[in-house]
């Protein structure tokens, strides 16, 4: 199969796994792991299918993103879910050079800042109700996506 064809069919899994989830996580602020699992898998084996030699720096992608995620929690405690740390695990197997993990590391929190930053901004204006800005939970997921995202298309562009 030639690798254009795995390259749509692998960013067409992302596209679908970050949406369910990302719905799941805005819903319910939870996200099945087994979904996700699935989907993790699902990438092992379209990255293997363009040559056993490419799967060794996607995991070694996903293991570093992985990890930057964990300190993360821990320094941030209670403010990302075992579900953030599977997913960012996912985000980084998808990343195919390792230069451009900063991008999938980098936007999200802005974007979520971004965000949290808005939503405060009118909640406050409004007089919704009243709130403290540091106590805001907002999903995690949809960022993630969105820099996930941003990075696959900074990378086709680059590479």
């Amino acid at each position: 199969m030639p690798e254009a064809y795995l390259y749509c069919l692998s960013i067409l899994e992302i596209f679908i796994l970050c949406f369910v989830l990302s719905v799941q996580d805005i819903r319910s602020r939870q996200i099945s792991v087994p979904v996700l699992i699935v989907g993790y898998f699902i990438q092992i084996l379209l990255i293997a299918l363009t040559g056993i030699q490419n799967l060794v720096p996607h995991l070694v992608n996903s293991a570093i993103v992985f990890l930057f995620y964990f300190c993360q929690k821990l320094i941030l405690t209670h403010k990302l879910g075992f579900g953030d740390l599977l997913f960012s695990a996912f985000c980084g197997l998808c990343i195919e050079s390792w230069t451009d993990l900063w991008l999938c590391v980098i936007i999200p929190p802005f974007l979520a800042l971004l965000f949290a930053l808005i939503r405060y901004l009118v909640f406050k204006s409004w007089k919704w109700q009243e709130m403290e800005f540091t106590s805001l939970k907002i999903p995690y997921i949809p960022f993630m996506s969105a820099g996930l995202f941003i990075t696959l298309l900074f990378e086709r562009l680059i590479l």
